[in-house]
């Protein structure tokens, strides 16, 4: 469900962000609603608090008048569940990014990531496990870089701390990098703990039918993904025709939406005010941004859009 303050803005934040007087008439709209914003960092904080300390994130999943939700049912016993989500406003970024604060465009300190508990939850409404079947955790990093190194912050060591926190821990991690990396350098930087689960293809990915396997995260993903599963998935490539094509496939193909849990992608849009650390971009714009991630929302898929 997406909550009612940021409904039908896209276009709106279209003609602020990117009119003559950007960037102040964008960053306008944002102090307007800053009761909201306000709350919810202050509910990521507290969620973030309450992780560190084994509480019930019950206790910190109010923000009704601020949070997006997905809501999962069983229409068999009638039970249900609520699980927050960021919001879709502004560029797609931490809040203050641009607007406020220039280091905030990095600050991934706005998403709701699963948590194990919350995850669970879900899986028990859908009852589509039994006790004895066991679940693994994956993780899909396209443009991974090194493991604690990124052009735009470094990712493998984030999902790897961030999903730790929530009480996932990966089994499995498939990473595409196509910089060309010294393989002693490279390895040499990950944990034990992470290497022994590592799969790394120093190699782009691509889409479509045509590409060799290796090269194709989704097919691989559906060879290693089963229902049971928590699978997470990223994409940032900065290659924006690659990652748009990667993106319709998702769309098209349910069978990898079904099996997708978590979704982050930072999608390279042109007339963005992020275009001066992205350079060149394809030639859609943020209202396509909107679109696409609500779509994917709409069809269940948490999708966060990735820095």
């Amino acid at each position: 469900r997406f909550h009612p303050w940021h409904n039908n803005k896209a276009n709106r934040y279209h003609d602020a962000y990117f009119g003559p007087y950007f960037p102040w008439s964008g960053c306008a709209y944002l102090d307007i609603e800053a009761e909201f914003v306000n709350e919810w960092l202050k509910i990521w904080q507290e969620r973030e608090v309450a992780l560190q300390n084994g509480t019930s994130l019950a206790l910190v999943n109010a923000g009704n008048d601020v949070l997006s939700y997905h809501t999962y049912e069983n229409n068999c016993t009638n039970e249900s569940i609520r699980i927050p989500i960021e919001p879709l406003v502004g560029l797609l970024r931490h809040p203050h990014a641009i607007c406020k604060n220039e280091e905030a465009v990095l600050s991934k300190n706005y998403m709701f990531s699963w948590s194990h508990f919350e995850w669970r939850q879900v899986k028990d409404v859908h009852r589509s496990n039994r006790d004895d079947v066991r679940e693994n955790r994956y993780m899909f990093d396209m443009g991974c870089s090194t493991y604690t190194t990124g052009a735009g912050g470094s990712s493998l060591d984030w999902f790897v701390e961030t999903y730790r926190r929530r009480g996932i821990e990966c089994d499995r991690i498939f990473a595409w990098e196509q910089t060309l990396q010294n393989a002693d350098k490279l390895f040499a930087g990950f944990p034990v703990d992470v290497l022994s689960k590592l799969s790394y293809f120093n190699i782009g990915v691509l889409a479509g039918h045509k590409a060799s396997i290796h090269k194709r995260p989704w097919e691989i993903l559906k060879q290693v993904c089963r229902d049971q599963d928590f699978c997470a998935v990223k994409l940032d490539i900065d290659n924006g025709a690659i990652e748009e094509e990667l993106v319709r496939e998702l769309m098209r193909d349910s069978d990898v939406l079904d099996l997708v849990d978590e979704f982050y992608f930072e999608h390279h849009t042109s007339g963005n005010p992020m275009m001066k650390y992205w350079g060149n971009t394809i030639g859609l714009d943020i209202t396509d941004s909107y679109a696409m991630f609500a779509y994917l929302r709409a069809r269940g898929l948490r999708v966060h859009s990735w820095v």
